[in-house]
């Protein structure tokens, strides 16, 4: 089955994160695990989506088996790692050198809990723009931090 770019909103061009974390009932071995989030990202690149990995240094280990398991392939796409270490920047080196991944390209560095019933972690990136949130959050001294919703 091919993923399918009509399913997203017509100019789309942003990445699609594949989400590697510990779940119950859901990953089979890692080796498998493995093979699987790299037959998933080559199929969603081929189909056109811009690919990325969304993990952590423990849960990439736990899924997959071991801090250094990787493909070629995985190794070449981008990474958004989560480090709670409440710091909006890279400079938390041993926490994104998992995978073969390259330098990451965004960082889950933080979790206010939630706000009208939503739960809000918080992200920063290098020169991406603020995310304006109608709450009492000033994110006005960092305008590399940016906030993500998930529902």
């Amino acid at each position: 089955m091919q993923p399918s770019r009509l399913l997203l909103p017509a100019g789309f061009n942003g990445t699609l994160w594949l989400d590697v974390e510990p779940c119950n009932n859901c990953w089979l071995t890692p080796d498998k695990n493995l093979q699987f989030v790299d037959t998933l990202a080559q199929t969603a690149k081929n189909a056109g989506f811009n690919v990325g990995v969304y993990s952590s240094l423990n849960s990439w280990a736990s899924v997959v088996g071991s801090y250094n398991a990787t493909t070629p392939f995985i190794s070449s796409l981008n990474l958004w790692y989560a480090h709670y270490d409440f710091n909006p920047s890279f400079n938390d080196t041993k926490y994104y050198q998992f995978g073969g991944f390259g330098y990451p390209v965004m960082k889950q560095y933080g979790d206010r809990g939630s706000q009208c019933g939503l739960a809000h972690d918080d992200n920063w990136a290098p020169r991406m723009p603020p995310v304006e949130l109608n709450d009492s959050t000033d994110n006005s001294d960092n305008s590399d931090d940016i906030s993500s919703i998930f529902i």
